[in-house]
């Protein structure tokens, strides 16, 4: 909806009306906390990953001029147990599909070196009608700290480490495989620049440049 933001705490979610200056409707409060928000323009849905694991689908709706979100549906993706958050969450194909970063369960995380911090990440799609499991996407990092995307790009940007080694590593959603870039930082940061063709990585020291769309 034009003139509004969503604003988000570490457990709520409220609508921002520019116009007004003001905070409108009632929050909406999100169980396990909110570590990931996304939205799709063209279905007016907004999608939220939480600290249990959680993936939320909801949507923007109007009742007398002042806007509101609608839970549409939900999905776990792990057992409503502890440090298995939502990274990121990125709406696809007018909302019919939904790719997430998270921790896995337990039970499936694999065993990692004394020297590597953190649970390894799933990238998973998945179909948001009835929140079937579609595809993994391979990666090859141990530990991820860090993923986001650029809207209208069908590219996820993760940071973290491979072995003690921090690294970025771009996942292309449309022919499943992954770029793998050197990092000097365990926290290292990336932004693409499609106009440009390029991406910049962010560690410390300063910028690389990468053309990532020349590896098509």
């Amino acid at each position: 909806m034009s003139g509004f933001y969503l604003l988000s705490s570490s457990d709520e979610l409220r609508i921002y009306d520019h116009a007004r200056r003001a905070i409108v409707g009632e929050p909406l409060r999100v169980e396990g906390g909110i570590t990931a928000l996304g939205s799709d323009m063209a279905s007016a849905l907004v999608a939220v990953g939480s600290g249990n694991g959680g993936l939320l689908l909801l949507e923007w709706q109007d009742e007398g001029g002042i806007p509101r979100l609608q839970l549409v549906s939900r999905h776990a993706t792990s057992g409503n147990e502890p440090r298995t958050d939502v990274l990121a969450v990125m709406l696809r194909d007018e909302g019919r599909r939904l790719v997430s970063v998270h921790w896995p369960p337990q039970a499936v995380r694999h065993d990692h070196p004394p020297q590597i911090t953190g649970e390894q990440a799933e990238v998973v799609q998945w179909d948001t009608m009835d929140w079937r499991r579609e595809r993994a996407f391979p990666i090859s990092l141990q530990t991820v700290h860090w993923a986001s995307y650029t809207p209208g790009q069908p590219w996820l940007v993760l940071a973290g480490n491979e072995s003690t080694r921090g690294r970025i590593e771009l996942v292309d959603l449309e022919n499943g495989i992954a770029w793998r870039y050197r990092a000097n930082t365990t926290h290292p940061v990336a932004v693409l620049l499609p106009e440009a063709r390029t991406g910049l990585v962010m560690q410390a020291g300063g910028a690389t440049r990468i053309r990532y769309l020349d590896q098509e």
